[in-house]
């Protein structure tokens, strides 16, 4: 990741967002993250972005797929149809301590999404994260 790299985490849960941001910046310290842990919150932003200033966009979202209200599947739905590919490619990565394969294929049956991540976040997936995914 470089110092220009924009994330968005999109996670409920406080402590994973804690645990996550910090594994994120210690890969890059000047990397710009913005948490949200609603989905739909982070739908609004994505919405606002795109047309106030697309350049401005994520270029990575974290996501995980179980959340009250709006969940990760319904977002990626949500998210489609905003149609903000038009603008830029961000890349989705899903993150879920879910090991079941039906809904890890499910996540990865969308277009948009690239890869799916277990939770938690470790140093060592976010290496691999940096080096595969980023590099691409």
């Amino acid at each position: 990741m470089n110092k220009d790299t924009k994330i968005l985490l999109i996670d409920d849960n406080e402590i994973d967002n804690i645990i996550h941001l910090r594994l994120i910046r210690e890969l890059k310290n000047a990397v710009n993250v913005q948490v949200f842990q609603s989905a739909k919150d982070a739908l609004q932003y994505l919405t606002n972005t795109s047309k106030s200033n697309p350049a401005a966009l994520p270029d990575i979202i974290f996501l995980d797929l179980y959340m009250p209200i709006m969940d990760g599947f319904s977002f990626v739905n949500e998210y489609k149809k905003l149609k903000i590919n038009q603008h830029k490619k961000i890349r989705i990565l899903a993150l879920s301590c879910s090991i079941y394969d039906k809904e890890i294929k499910k996540i990865l049956s969308y277009e948009d999404v690239e890869e799916f991540i277990c939770k938690p976040l470790s140093q060592e997936k976010m290496h691999d994260i940096g080096r595969h995914v980023l590099s691409a």
